[in-house]
């Protein structure tokens, strides 16, 4: 048992130097693969995250995943371990992984068309991956692409060779080769367009990112049908739209964990200022600036909620003000409305019924509502409908139709406690969105504020009411 004992001690540190350099030259391998074989550095990374322990051990194979899974087009998982790796980056004081997986971050959020905070944007060029920068270059040659600026499309792709050289076709790669189909296709040079679309094709089939894999069909068929090869822009076209549905998926997904996730970040950020607030208040002013300090720290974590309760006020006090503007708008054009002749009266007295029967049912939230068919449901035109609910409802069709929605399912929302459970994508579908994002826009463009800040506004009147009851 002694013999057995020394051993154990005089080998264990052995071993320990041995999985931890072990781990490194994995976490090497893992990095220089990972933008032509992210699925390989994937699995790399989450088997250095098993056998490792300290937090800066940690922080470096979840950054690497969180490239993997960026360049796979898996966004929401991009998140999740991008902002795992600048949590134990920052706890290990490794500010090199922090600054990057911040880089990443941001440029992820701004992939999803989401807003990206101060504290997320990267603090100096140095911090972004020469992967990056390419991908950047690519972007503006793009846009140069489209705006015929042939000089500077290739200003930026010499420049985008220059700051990225990968040792295999990969991502940049992929890209790269697209927007030369893209250059080629302008030219009309069709052949060499489905040559460089073709490879890029290969590349993306193998790094499986299903929005380049999408993107690349869709330009395919582009190709095709300008080369009059129907049977092959059917097939790409259907290849494309297979990816829809998870693509669609995915990004609903991605802007539901970015929202959770930033705002926690959001949360711990600005406690660590407070909290260095605090002690800086206390060290200089002691108890005197107590009262300011805690004045301050509420004020930081409530504001957004005190924007939310006066965007929710004037939301509620404009629908009981649009009832009183209507009724008396109404009643002082009756003289007007006797000078028109007595059929067109009748007509639009029809259609106004016609139209308090149309707000009274649920009719509204048929996704396939349109100006058409509701003129068709009216027995009229659509002239008349639009001409009189420009003039009787003071907007135009498609701002008629997204109000009653937004009141609709507010109301809903507000009666029923169920609602208060539901995802925003089923509260979309329920009022007749056919897009989760569209619904969104919609409803802080009319309330003021999201519909998840509306949900938790409910929420807590709800509770305040119990409590008063009890």
């Amino acid at each position: 048992m002694f013999q057995l004992r020394f051993i154990i001690i005089i080998l264990f540190p052995g071993w320990f130097v041995f999985a931890q350099t072990e781990s490194e030259k994995l976490l090497e391998q893992a990095e220089t693969i990972v933008h032509y074989d992210p699925v390989e550095a994937n699995r790399i990374s989450e088997h250095i995250l098993k056998i490792s322990k300290d937090d800066n051990a940690i922080a470096g194979p979840l950054y690497v995943q969180a490239v993997s899974f960026y360049v796979m087009g898996k966004h929401g998982q991009a998140l999740e371990s991008g902002f795992a790796a600048k949590d134990k980056a920052r706890e290990a004081g490794n500010s090199e992984i922090e600054n990057k997986s911040t880089e990443l971050i941001g440029r992820t959020l701004k992939f999803l068309n989401l807003n990206v905070p101060e504290n997320l944007r990267p603090k100096k060029q140095e911090d972004i991956e020469p992967a990056f920068l390419a991908e950047d270059l690519i972007r503006k040659a793009n846009e140069s692409l489209v705006r015929n600026e042939k000089d500077s499309v290739f200003y930026y792709i010499e420049k985008a060779k220059d700051a990225f050289i990968s040792p295999s076709p990969g991502w940049t790669t992929a890209l790269y080769l697209k927007l030369k189909g893209e250059y080629y296709f302008k030219q009309k040079q069709l052949d060499s367009s489905v040559t460089n679309y073709r490879k890029a094709l290969k590349i993306t089939q193998k790094i499986k990112n299903p929005i380049i894999l999408r993107e690349l069909n869709q330009k395919l068929a582009s190709s095709y049908l300008a080369m009059d090869s129907i049977s092959k822009f059917q097939e790409y076209t259907q290849l494309a739209q297979n990816l829809t549905p998870e693509i669609s998926k995915k990004e609903n997904e991605a802007s539901n964990s970015a929202h959770m996730l930033v705002s926690k970040d959001l949360d711990e950020h600005y406690e660590k200022l407070s909290k260095t607030y605090q002690t800086a208040l206390y060290v200089v002013c002691g108890l005197c600036f107590l009262a300011i300090l805690i004045k301050i720290i509420f004020y930081f974590r409530n504001r957004n909620k005190l924007r939310m309760y006066q965007n929710l006020f004037d939301y509620f006090n404009r629908q009981k003000t649009s009832e009183v503007v209507v009724k008396t708008e109404t009643k002082e054009e009756k003289p007007e409305v006797q000078k028109t002749p007595v059929l067109l009266k009748e007509s639009e007295n029809q259609i106004l019924l016609g139209l308090e029967k149309f707000e009274a049912s649920r009719k509204f939230t048929n996704k396939d509502m349109s100006l058409g068919m509701l003129a068709a449901q009216l027995n009229t035109n659509t002239k008349y409908l639009s001409d009189v609910i420009n003039r009787q409802k003071h907007k135009n069709f498609n701002s008629y139709i997204n109000e009653l929605r937004i009141n609709y399912i507010t109301e809903k929302i507000k009666n029923d406690p169920n609602y208060l459970n539901f995802k925003v994508s089923y509260l979309a579908e329920e009022c007749g969105f056919s897009s989760h994002s569209t619904f969104t826009t919609v409803f802080k463009s009319i309330v003021g504020v999201s519909p998840i800040m509306f949900v938790e506004f409910v929420r807590d009147e709800v509770k305040k009411e119990k409590l008063e009851l009890v």
